[in-house]
């Protein structure tokens, strides 16, 4: 048996938010949204340099997502992350996530080893969130494994919440899912609804 947890943070961006950290000596934040970008070539090295699939990065631009980094020295980018008002398939849980029509969804973080703990994804959060206010939203989201608490404690600081909790069960063939909503005041994005609709909320999608 295999269970899995995934926590649905929600940022409500009409709140006054904490001061955005600062960025770290000697290094630059880039902001991409196509790959014909200089910024975007390094971005998209350092996601396949960590076993991305090759291209990822340029398909989600390609989708309407916005790519935000951070390049240190030699203009290699050593941090980025991703936003997107589109729906998304998010392969960690086989389902589709649409975000409110209001908001966006934030994914794809990730900080090379070398340079964790500099508080390099928390800059990339404000970096997103100033860019979604810019666009209107009223609302963004985050979706990460419970047992990930540094970057739960990361979204936390800049004002998200949990609002609810994807879990997800395999027993032999058959994967077991349900949505627990922790806040109910709070919009946490909308799922596709797989496989056989079972009581109390679960749904099971049979593999071969």
């Amino acid at each position: 048996m295999y269970a899995q947890n995934n926590l649905i943070l929600t940022c409500d961006l009409s709140r006054p938010m904490p001061p955005p950290p600062s960025a770290q000596p000697n290094t630059q934040v880039v902001i991409a949204r196509s790959m014909g970008q200089e910024a975007s070539t390094a971005m998209e090295t350092m996601y396949a340099a960590q076993g991305f699939p090759a291209g990822w990065m340029g398909l989600m631009l390609d989708k309407g997502a916005t790519a935000v980094g951070v390049l240190g020295p030699g203009e290699t980018a050593i941090a980025v992350a991703l936003i997107t008002p589109a729906s998304l398939h998010v392969h960690e849980i086989g389902r589709t996530f649409y975000p409110d029509p209001e908001g966006e969804y934030f994914f794809g973080d990730f900080v090379t080893p070398e340079w964790r703990g500099h508080g390099l994804q928390k800059l990339l959060i404000a970096q997103r969130l100033e860019l979604c206010r810019a666009a209107g939203r009223k609302w963004a989201f985050a979706m990460m494994r419970r047992e990930n608490m540094a970057s739960v404690k990361s979204y936390a600081s800049l004002g998200f919440v949990l609002a609810a909790e994807f879990c997800r069960h395999s027993v032999a063939r058959w994967q077991f899912s349900r949505l627990r909503v922790r806040v109910r005041s709070l919009p946490y994005g909308r799922f596709s609804a797989e496989g056989i609709k079972l009581p109390f909320g679960w749904r099971a999608v049979g593999h071969k």
